[in-house]
C-alpha cells in the first residue's frame, strides 16, 4: 500500500516535467541503497510535518522548491520520486527499493534513458497500490508517461535554446553599442588633436 500522509488528490498544477539534471547516479553512488531510502523517509516525514494542504498548489510548489535545495543530490538522481511525494503525495518504500536496483546497474548515457528510468518508478508504484495490475494497462500506463516527459524535456530544451540565442543577440547588441561608443571616442580624440595641433608655417615664413 502506498504511503499517504495527507491522503490522495491530484493537485491541478500537476506535471510530470522536472527541472534540468544531468544523466548521473552519483548521489546514489556515495550512499547504500539503505541509506537512500532513509533519505527519501525523511524527506517524507518533512511533508508529512509541514502542515500544507493537500490541494494548496502555491503551498506545495514552495515546499517542493524548499526540500530540493535541502536536498539537492537527492533531487539531482530522483526528481520524479521527490515532486510525487509532495505534489502526489505518494510514496512506497518497497516500491523505490525496488527502483533503486534498477537505478544502479541502469545505463544512463541519455537524457532519454534518465528520463524513461523516472517512468519506472511510477510504474512500481503502481505495481504497489494494485497487487494484479492487468499488464496492458501497465504498458500503456508507462508509455504514456515516458511520452509526456519526453514531450515537456523537449519543450524546456526548446526554451533553453531561445533564452540562449536571446542572451546572445543582447550581447551581439552590446558589443556592437560598445564599438560604436569607441569608435565615436576615438574619432573625437582624433578630431581633438587635430584641431588643436599647430598648423605646419608657410614657405615664407620660415
Amino acid at each position: 500500500m502506498t504511503d499517504q500522509p495527507n491522503g490522495d488528490t491530484t493537485p491541478a498544477n500537476f506535471s510530470f516535467g522536472e527541472a534540468p539534471v544531468e544523466a548521473s547516479v552519483a548521489s546514489s553512488q556515495r550512499a547504500t541503497p539503505a541509506e537512500i531510502v532513509a533519505i527519501a523517509r525523511q524527506i517524507w516525514r518533512r511533508v508529512a510535518d509541514s502542515k500544507v494542504a493537500k490541494d494548496d498548489n502555491t503551498g506545495n510548489d514552495q515546499l517542493l522548491e524548499a526540500i530540493q535545495a535541502d536536498y539537492k543530490d537527492f533531487n539531482t538522481s530522483f526528481p520524479l520520486v521527490l515532486r510525487w511525494m509532495v505534489q502526489m503525495r505518494k510514496f512506497n518504500a518497497k516500491a523505490f527499493e525496488k527502483y533503486l536496483l534498477k537505478h544502479a546497474s541502469a545505463k544512463l548515457d541519455t537524457r532519454q534513458a534518465f528520463l524513461e528510468l523516472q517512468a519506472d518508478y511510477l510504474v512500481l508504484l503502481y505495481r504497489e497500490e494494485h497487487r494484479h495490475p492487468d499488464e496492458n494497462f501497465v504498458r500503456r500506463y508507462r508509455a504514456s508517461i515516458v511520452e509526456q516527459l519526453l514531450e515537456e524535456d523537449k519543450t524546456f530544451l526548446d526554451m533553453q535554446k531561445q533564452v540562449e540565442e536571446d542572451l546572445a543577440r543582447h550581447a551581439s547588441d552590446v558589443d556592437r553599442d560598445r564599438r560604436q561608443r569607441l569608435y565615436e571616442y576615438l574619432l573625437a580624440q582624433k578630431v581633438a588633436r587635430e584641431t588643436v595641433a599647430p598648423l605646419p608655417p608657410k614657405p615664407d615664413e620660415k
